[in-house]
C-alpha cells in the first residue's frame, strides 16, 4: 500500500472518531464554570440571580416591626469568655453586643428593609455598630475596616479581628454600607441618628449571609473609661419587605 493511502485512511478515521465524540451532550461541573456563584456544597443557599428575580416578579408582603435597645453601660473588661481585654487607652479593648431577631416567617426572603428613625437624642461612646446578619450596615469608625474582611455584601463584623487594635475617636470616620445614608453624632455628643439602605445593598447582605433568621446587631466599644460601650436608649421602626 502506498504511503500517501495509509496517510489517508489513518486520517479518516480520526476524523469520524472525533465527530462521534462531539456528537454526544457535554456535561460541565460547577467547579468548571467561571464566575458562578453560591456554594455548591449547599445548594439551598441563594445566589443574586435567585434573590432579585424572586423578589421582583413575585407578591411582596410587608411587617411593621418595632425595635428597641435599652440604655446600656457595660464593657465587661477582661471577660475571657467574651473576647474582652482589659483597659488600654486608644486601643479596642471591650465590646457589648445586642441581638434582635427580625419577626418575619420563617423561610421568607428578605427584599428590603427600611429603618424609620424618630426624631430623638442618641449618644454612645466610643464606637457604635450597626449590622445586617453580621455585616456592617453603619459604623462610626471606618478605620477599623484595615482590620476586618469583606465580600460583596459589605465588611464583616468580628470583633476577635478587632480587639486590642487602635482605634480613632468615635464619629469621625463614619462608614456607610452600598451607598447607604447615614448620619450619626460624634462620641459623646447628643444628635440624630439616620440609616438609609439601599434595596439592592440589602439583598446582596441576605444572599451573602443567608441566616434561617434576619438579625440586626448593634455593637458599643470601649478602650479603658468608665463610660465606655454606652449608648442612650434607641427605638425605630423597621419596614421589611419580603417573599413567602
Amino acid at each position: 500500500m502506498k504511503k500517501m493511502s495509509i496517510i489517508f485512511i489513518i486520517l479518516a478515521a480520526v476524523t469520524i472518531i472525533s465527530f462521534q465524540n462531539c456528537s454526544k451532550p457535554v456535561s460541565f461541573s460547577s467547579s468548571s464554570l467561571v464566575g458562578t456563584e453560591g456554594d455548591s456544597e449547599n445548594p439551598d443557599i441563594p445566589t443574586p440571580d435567585d434573590i432579585i428575580p424572586t423578589c421582583a416578579n413575585s407578591t411582596l408582603k410587608t411587617k411593621i416591626i418595632d425595635i428597641s435597645y435599652s440604655s446600656i453601660n457595660d464593657c465587661k473588661w477582661s471577660n475571657s469568655s467574651l473576647g474582652n481585654l482589659g483597659k488600654v487607652n486608644g486601643k479596642m479593648q471591650a465590646r457589648h453586643e445586642e441581638s434582635i431577631d427580625l419577626a418575619i416567617p420563617a423561610g421568607a426572603t428578605l427584599c428590603d428593609m427600611e429603618l424609620d428613625f424618630p426624631e430623638q437624642p442618641f449618644t454612645y461612646d466610643d464606637h457604635v455598630i450597626l449590622t445586617l446578619n453580621n455585616r456592617i450596615v453603619m459604623n462610626t469608625g471606618s478605620d477599623m475596616h484595615k482590620y476586618l474582611t469583606q465580600d460583596g455584601s459589605g465588611y464583616i463584623y468580628d470583633w476577635s479581628k478587632l480587639v486590642g487594635k487602635t482605634q480613632d475617636v468615635g464619629g469621625t470616620h463614619l462608614y456607610c454600607n452600598g451607598g447607604s445614608t447615614c448620619s450619626v453624632p460624634n462620641t459623646e455628643q447628643n444628635g440624630q441618628i439616620l440609616v438609609d439602605i439601599p434595596k439592592n445593598t440589602i439583598q446582596q447582605i441576605v444572599t451573602m449571609a443567608p441566616q434561617s433568621v434576619n438579625q440586626i446587631k448593634m455593637i458599643t466599644t470601649g478602650d479603658d473609661d468608665i463610660g465606655d460601650c454606652n449608648h442612650s436608649a434607641i427605638s425605630f421602626q423597621v419596614r421589611a419587605t419580603y417573599v413567602e
